[in-house]
């Protein structure tokens, strides 16, 4: 016959594996709500990406096209905007640039349209989710640069993700041929180094932003 164990405990013992769940669920709960609202917050930037992708392409069909007005570019990239349902679109900036020079092979070079669409992107929900975990975390906030020309030579001051101005371009300010100044606004940007020149003066005047 086999003998019976009872194992008693005691209210002590009960209120520290009480506790033990509470910091359990205090360390894991903001890690899966970070996972969870980045992949929705993520799939929303992606969206508004191909929008703003498609928007510049748009745009760029209509300014090669022969005796297009001069805002006939910047008009039909905002409608796309207005149609993907982005509601910062006032807020965004669409250059165009219709002398741009493209090589076509052989040694030989064609005039090309180049429209760029810049975005205030920020996330919703993430920023806040993020600081649960990082309080001192700001990737992801929207940045914005106070660009201030203070001679009379002309400036401007551009960005661009990666380590050199090979990458895409994020942001610029506008040419300032006199002292004044331009605000530039980055959005929200991912962690990394970000590039940044002076196109008169691209070998003297460069730095680097880190967002971390």
């Amino acid at each position: 016959m086999a003998n019976g164990t009872t194992v008693t405990r005691s209210g002590r013992e009960r209120g520290r594996e009480r506790g033990a769940e509470l910091i359990e669920v205090a360390i894991t709960l903001p890690i899966l709500l970070l996972i969870s609202v980045g992949i929705f917050e993520f799939g929303r930037a992606f969206q508004t990406w191909e929008v703003l992708t498609n928007a510049a392409r748009e745009g760029a069909r209509v300014a090669v096209l022969p005796g297009a007005a001069s805002n006939a570019a910047e008009t039909r990239a905002r409608a796309y905007m207005q149609a993907g349902m982005l509601t910062n679109e006032p807020s965004a900036t669409v250059s165009v640039d219709q002398n741009v020079s493209v090589s076509i092979g052989g040694g030989q070079n064609a005039t090309a349209s180049r429209v760029t669409v810049n975005y205030p992107f920020s996330f919703v929900v993430l920023n806040p989710v993020a600081r649960l975990v990082n309080p001192s975390a700001t990737a992801g906030a929207p940045i914005t640069i106070l660009f201030d020309n203070q001679d009379s030579v002309t400036h401007n001051f551009v960005v661009y993700e990666g380590e050199d101005d090979s990458g895409t371009e994020v942001g610029r300010s506008d040419d300032l041929d006199e002292p004044a100044q331009s605000t530039v606004e980055l959005g929200a940007l991912a962690a990394g180094p970000y590039f940044f020149l002076c196109e008169f003066h691209p070998t003297l005047m460069t730095g680097e932003l880190t967002v971390q």
